[in-house]
């Protein structure tokens, strides 16, 4: 933040960034200052995935920002995942800053090509001849482990790690290895799958296994490397069941009607008594909230967007979502013909 005799100014003005691509952007105000100033992008902040803001004196968690305001000498670094395309508007909201020329923009894009895409990865081995290693959460009196605690990967193959925690263990486990920044985010993830779903996201955070839960996640190595807020307290409940008759299929109901920056439990299901398992597809809804968690019977899955969710038959599983963004999104079940027997919808997001 830039500061002259006749004119203020963010230094660069504009940035660009890559959609699903993990940034820290470090805003940084120098004692040199003679005033305090805020970063306000509020249209930008509602399109990414925050997962953090942390300075030197605390770590702040939130659904979406809705303004960052830098004390002179003040510094903050936004941990974040750009989701939505698009260029935003940056400005300083204190009276006559932004007329002094304290104003940018915001550029989210698509990522230039890499050498190899995550999909190019899962799709290029073959995945009967997947490995699969079992870990299990072992409790013993006062000590807590994985068994076993170590793994080594070989880059280019398919993997399936199936996570365990038994029955007579006496409470809940995370899953969360380091290095290289997140393991999560060294591996090509092709999905995570319990008794209840499949689960399919760019990469995933963490993954919290109830007592007497399993699940599989199903990977390809890539590189090598060794809370919530007060807003669920306010969390309404939407049940979404999946129907099939003799002629048609379809969402029950086909059509949701949301409110922005209200916190939702939507718990989709697929009967016993259906015959086949169902996608509930909504890419561009997806990627326009924020999501807490994904939660069944087996495990808590977290990651900065959903894809898709595939409900197995006798399949249920809770999404905890917050809508940010105002629009109508388009839901269907991607499994080729369920479409055109009316497995459809759309979720509305109102102000």
């Amino acid at each position: 933040m830039f500061e002259s005799q006749s004119a203020y100014g963010f230094v660069p003005p504009d940035i660009n960034l890559s959609r699903d691509v993990g940034y820290k952007l470090t805003l940084d105000n120098p004692s040199g200052n003679s005033s305090k100033h805020y970063y306000t992008a509020a249209d930008f902040y509602k399109t990414v995935v925050l997962r953090k803001a942390d300075d030197t004196q605390a770590e702040i968690k939130a659904p979406y920002l809705k303004a960052v305001e830098l004390l002179i000498e003040g510094s903050t670094t936004l941990f974040m995942v750009p989701t939505v395309d698009g260029v935003y508007d940056v400005l300083c909201t204190i009276p006559g800053h932004a007329d002094l020329g304290m104003t940018g923009t915001v550029t989210v894009g698509e990522a230039p090509p890499g050498p190899v895409t995550s999909s190019e990865w899962v799709n290029s081995v073959n995945w009967n001849d997947k490995t699969v290693v079992d870990v299990y959460m072992v409790e013993s009196g006062a000590s807590l482990a994985f068994s076993p605690n170590s793994f080594t990967f070989e880059a280019g193959k398919p993997y399936v790690l199936r996570i365990n925690n038994p029955e007579g263990n006496a409470s809940k486990h995370y899953f969360s290895p380091e290095g290289l920044e997140s393991f999560y985010q060294a591996v090509a993830t092709r999905k995570i799958q319990t008794a209840e779903a499949e689960y399919k996201a760019p990469y995933f955070d963490a993954v919290e296994l109830k007592i007497g839960g399993s699940l599989e996640i199903f990977f390809v190595p890539v590189l090598a490397g060794s809370g919530s807020h007060a807003v669920w307290t306010t969390a309404v409940d939407v049940a979404i069941g999946m129907e099939e008759t003799q002629s048609s299929y379809g969402f029950v109901p086909p059509d949701i009607d949301l409110t922005s920056d209200v916190g939702y439990r939507l718990t989709l299901d697929n009967p016993a008594a259906n015959t086949s398992k169902h996608y509930y597809t909504a890419a561009d809804f997806y990627k326009t909230v924020v999501l807490r968690k994904a939660d069944d019977t087996q495990a808590e899955i977290k990651a900065p967007y959903l894809k898709a969710v595939e409900l197995l038959i006798d399949g249920s599983t809770t999404l905890y979502v917050v809508p940010t963004v105002l629009g109508t999104y388009g839901v269907l079940c991607t499994i080729p013909g369920h479409a055109t027997l009316g497995m459809t919808g759309t979720i509305t997001v109102n102000p």
